[in-house]
């Protein structure tokens, strides 16, 4: 219960029925002040309430509302949120911290407050105390620049920090405090093992808009106990909505139109739109189902191509309220037409849904899945596939990894990324079998990205927590190692497709998995492996070993002469070694098609001062990649790269 003044309700003055002097009651009590639900089944009515502040330091907006059971069970909750249109960022920890912390305001009023919710713990798994964190001045470059580059704190309004600082920066009197010291303000984090903390403030001195927003700066955790060092640091994004959008139709029908959906979070309700027409009064339900519809398949629509109502908590739906009579959550995820009704006797169809259980993120986003409309009899009329939309500045990343060996198929992975860095979750499409005759009886198949034969894919340095305390799990992705498919998603346990959803999957950046291995392994089955290629071309580039490679110069000089976004130019992490004095480097260009554009980079201009006579020739083409010519790569002031591009 909210109570920021820390009343005691077993003292024997805590009052024991309401009255009119409403201070004396926690805030957050309010059956205390205005008396409880028992005997009702309905309750209707407008209080006057002297201790629910709607702003400030102890303000209710953004912290939850529990209804009791008269045994004092929670029974049903929701949040308080503004009416107002609101803007969204968030600082995504992965490395030393893990986790998020969330910002939310008025979109219309920079001097608004500001919503802060902390959701955070280390990646040892320990627990400590006295965590300061602070907004500083400066974005990391790079994932893997070091939490010095962020400058010192976000300190706009140059408050003196000499003197008493410490004693007269407050909650009670914010304006002591820089704009960026949150620990001077609220308070320090304390992390606990095996479990994240979670702190939720009401910030009356920084804001996201306006000449002062933090947006676009770094948040940085310091050590404990009021250590100084910078434990971790992530640049604080806007986030963009989640969107997702329904393409073609299949099947027999004659229906006509789009569902498309938006949510801003997973803490967010999602908007969803539908306008169908040509359904002829003969639909009935509509659903959305587990897996993808399969183009030009023989009746796509069928259970064996997209099985059935997509279900991740398992919910009984013979238990299932009446069509829109229950709580949204009473019902399948994939029932729409259970929460908000049927497409019954129906021509046409035009309507607006808010929904607290149709999640477009997370480990169980309807995004990538299939949207079926139903005759009224409960066969399926048409299907097609609710496909993630990126916001106009956002590009959307394809990738495959195919299979030939003992285990044979295809994984393919879909992202889309903006270019300050921040990205959706990954969805991942499974289609594999076996070509050695084992049935789906037989495998605990194993999935996984390699950082090197056996062992999973881990940028961020996450420890191997084997055992009883691990804190890797599917309901904590970001505790697990990158490419640590099975911890993450399950052992894949039968053959055909298999989608999932993953939050800790970069596709691009400097810890793009694209360029990487990804292997599935059985004991019965045997061992596959396949490069992770994107959808794009791939071209690769040769230079000499004893000269350091700046991968920044490269990709600007590339950004230019094919007159893309810097962004987009992703260079794989890892070089291939030739077995000569080069190695050689892949790239690619998000989004970028235009092979020939490749082959005439030599052509452009703006890279006449990076061709000289190359240092390092291919010697042969790789596996796989065909070759599109030769570059050299010479900028002002840097040394002599030789290219090699190819597709």
């Amino acid at each position: 219960m909210w109570n920021p003044w820390e009343i005691n309700a077993s003292d024997p003055s805590y009052p024991k029925a309401p009255g009119s002097d409403h201070s004396h009651w926690k805030i957050g009590d309010l059956s205390g002040r205005h008396g409880v639900l028992k005997g009702h089944q309905e309750f209707k009515t407008t209080l006057t309430d002297y201790n629910l502040p709607l702003y400030g330091v102890n303000s209710i907006i953004g912290r939850s509302i529990v209804l009791l059971k008269t045994s004092g069970l929670p029974w049903a909750c929701s949040t308080i949120q503004l009416e107002d249109e609101v803007i969204t960022a968030i600082a995504s920890f992965r490395k030393g911290v893990i986790g998020r912390v969330m910002f939310r305001q008025s979109l219309a009023d920079p001097d608004n407050d500001l919503s802060v919710l902390v959701e955070l713990s280390l990646a040892s798994g320990i627990t400590t105390n006295g965590h300061n964190w602070h907004v500083h001045e400066f974005p990391l470059q790079t994932v893997t620049e070091s939490c010095v580059k962020a400058g010192g704190h976000f300190n706009p309004h140059k408050v003196p920090t000499v003197g008493n600082y410490s004693q007269d920066c407050g909650s009670s009197n914010p304006f002591l405090c820089e704009a960026g010291d949150y620990a001077g303000r609220h308070k320090a984090i304390s992390f606990l093992a095996q479990a994240p903390v979670r702190y939720f403030f009401t910030d009356t001195s920084s804001s996201l808009t306006g000449p002062f927003s933090i947006i676009g700066k770094s948040l940085v955790v310091h050590g404990p106990e009021g250590s100084p060092i910078r434990l971790a640091c992530a640049n604080i994004l806007l986030q963009r909505p989640a969107i997702g959008r329904t393409s073609i139709w299949f099947g027999p029908g004659d229906a006509q139109g789009q569902l498309s959906a938006s949510q801003i979070s997973d803490l967010d309700i999602t908007s969803i739109n539908i306008q169908f027409s040509g359904l002829s009064g003969r639909a009935g339900g509509f659903h959305i189902h587990e897996l993808p519809v399969i183009a030009g398949s023989t009746n796509p629509c069928l259970n064996a191509f997209i099985k059935g109502h997509f279900n991740p908590f398992m919910v009984n739906i013979s238990a299932s309220p009446t069509e829109g009579q229950g709580t949204d959550d009473e019902y399948e995820v994939g029932d729409i037409s259970g929460r908000h009704g049927s497409l019954m006797a129906r021509d046409q169809i035009s309507k607006q849904y808010r929904d607290t259980n149709f999640p477009l993120s997370g480990m169980n986003s309807i995004i990538m899945r299939s949207l079926v409309i139903h005759y009224s009899n409960g066969s399926r009329m048409q299907c097609c596939t609710v496909l993630p939309q990126p916001m106009p500045e956002g590009d959307r990343i394809d990738t495959r990894a195919i299979f030939t060996g003992n285990i044979s198929g295809s994984v393919t992975m879909t992202q889309i990324v903006y270019p300050d860095g921040s990205a959706s979750d990954t969805t991942i499409l499974m289609e594999l079998t076996a070509t050695s005759g084992i049935s789906s009886q037989d495998i605990s198949l194993h999935w996984f990205i390699e950082e090197r034969e056996g062992e999973p894919y881990n940028p961020y340095g996450i420890p191997n927590q084997a055992g009883p305390v691990s804190l890797c799990s599917p309901l904590n992705p970001l505790h697990c190692r990158v490419g640590d498919l099975t911890t993450k998603h399950g052992a894949i346990t039968e053959w055909g497709k298999r989608l999932v959803t993953d939050p800790n999957m970069p596709l691009s950046g400097d810890f793009t998995v694209i360029g990487r291995v990804m292997a599935v392994q059985t004991d019965s089955v045997g061992r596959s492996e396949a490069r992770i290629r994107p959808s794009v071309p791939v071209s690769s580039f040769l230079f000499p070993r004893e000269i350091p490679f700046n991968k920044s110069a490269f990709r600007r000089g590339v950004s230019v002469a094919l007159r893309v976004p810097f962004w987009k130019v992703t260079v794989f992490p890892e070089s291939e070694d030739n077995g000569t004095s080069c190695l050689r480097m892949n790239f690619f260009v998000i989004g970028f098609n235009d092979s020939s554009a490749l082959t005439s980079l030599q052509a452009q201009e703006s890279l006449a001062s990076f061709f000289r006579s190359p240092t390092c020739r291919p010697e042969s083409v790789p596996s796989g990649i065909a070759g599109l010519g030769v570059l050299v790569f010479l900028p002002p002031l840097l040394p002599v790269f030789c290219l090699w591009m190819l597709s």
